[in-house]
């Protein structure tokens, strides 16, 4: 039994069938115990499948899975229609656990822009939640856009909500100006993605490219439709008319099976538009779904291209080079980061094309430049450096939040 005084922290709802989610937690995990070595720290994650996510999670220690509780959307339903529920907003869980918490951790990823021009009125809730119980909040791994296309007064709430965090780390420095540009900046720094708090350097992969990885996002084609997945297929044929090997590789499932969600839908709805001929050469994934399943089957690749941000960086941090297909501006300011400072001296290992108008040229060029050559030196690239993660504990150390 540890002597260290116990601190509980508790961390916003994250769908763990999105491998992303797993991500973040993992990391946000590392780095709060790499930040607070003098306390035994709890973590809380809520969760509608609850065993799913017990058995995802069993190598954490002090870790809690906690249910939701089917009853409590009744009452949110009766807060919201009563026009109470930014005032009383209560979780879908056991209060309980809440209430224990010292610290509320919300990691940040697409949450405010997933709903599409409104607030996203719970995440607001929990910290709202969190204020009005003296818990103090904090956010990790927090990418912002799209803030400029919700009305005046909801810019005000969301730039409000966004002022009582202690702070906010966001994982690219193109967010620091953006925020800035709507008022939010005292309490912002730049911290890279949780995922480099599990894997701070890799080794660059010299092998020769010969079976290649491609993750497509129900979002691809909710923003481009058929069209962008035409146009992947028809790079697919291109690979495999070349000699290439193609895994389809999907980074977020849904246990209800809804398409507006699970890769692995978007994957077969791509391969029905491959041709016959390179459907020889294309290996859909089957099998069970969380980042110790998905990532040995990427460490077996040797190229990647990816909608999923964390598909990429999974890939990326593995050593593969990385082929990022857009469709926000988070593609691009993450890879415009990296080649600036951890892959400056690899930046072909990387690239960036906008998912509606990638060309079967471009991937062809991008392979072509990573097959190895001869004399090449051994790199191994630093995402977060021990300067950079002592600056940013002893930051967190200095807001006496724990």
């Amino acid at each position: 039994m540890s002597d260290r005084p116990t601190k509980t922290v508790i961390f916003t709802y994250q769908q763990l069938s999105n491998i992303g989610c797993e991500i973040i937690i993992r990391g946000s995990i590392k780095f709060m115990r790499d930040a607070y070595p003098q306390y035994r720290l709890k973590f809380v994650v809520t969760s509608y499948q609850a065993d799913r996510d017990r058995r995802v999670l069993a190598d954490i220690e002090d870790i809690e899975v906690v249910p939701m509780v089917w009853w409590k959307r009744y009452v949110r339903g009766v807060l919201v229609k009563s026009g109470l529920d930014k005032r009383f907003w209560t979780p879908r869980f056991a209060e309980k656990h809440f209430d224990k918490a010292d610290l509320m951790v919300s990691v940040g990823g697409d949450i405010y822009s997933m709903a599409l021009g409104d607030l996203p009125n719970d995440w607001l809730g929990w910290e709202r939640y969190a204020t009005r119980k003296g818990i103090p909040s904090v956010m990790f791994g927090a990418n912002m856009d799209k803030i400029e296309d919700l009305p005046a007064a909801k810019q005000q709430e969301l730039v409000e909500h966004l002022g009582r965090f202690r702070t906010i780390l966001v994982r690219d420095v193109a967010n620091l100006d953006y925020l800035a540009g709507f008022g939010v900046k005292d309490n912002v720094s730049f911290y890279p993605d949780p995922i480099f708090t599990l894997r701070p350097e890799t080794e660059i992969a010299r092998d020769p490219i010969r079976t290649i990885g491609i993750n497509l996002t129900p979002i691809v084609r909710r923003e481009y439709g058929d069209p962008a997945f035409v146009r992947m297929a028809n790079i697919i044929n291109t690979l495999a008319a070349e000699g290439y090997s193609i895994k389809l590789i999907p980074h977020v499932y849904d246990t209800e099976g809804s398409p507006m969600l699970d890769d692995r839908i978007a994957l077969d709805h791509l391969y029905s538009f491959i041709s016959p001929e390179a459907q020889a050469s294309v290996e859909n994934h089957t099998g069970p779904m969380s980042l110790v399943d998905i990532s040995p089957k990427i460490a077996d690749l040797d190229l990647f291209i990816g909608a999923r941000m964390h598909s990429c960086l999974n890939a990326m941090t593995l050593g593969k080079p990385t082929y990022f297909l857009s469709y926000s501006t988070k593609a691009r300011t993450m890879v415009d980061w990296l080649q600036a400072g951890p892959m400056s001296d690899t930046r072909e290992r990387i690239a960036c094309g906008a998912a509606d108008a990638v060309e079967p040229e471009t991937v062809l060029s991008f392979i072509e430049q990573n097959q190895p050559g001869e004399d090449m030196v051994k790199q191994r690239p630093v995402f977060v450096d021990r300067k950079m993660r002592d600056d940013i504990v002893e930051h967190m150390q200095s807001l006496g939040v724990l």
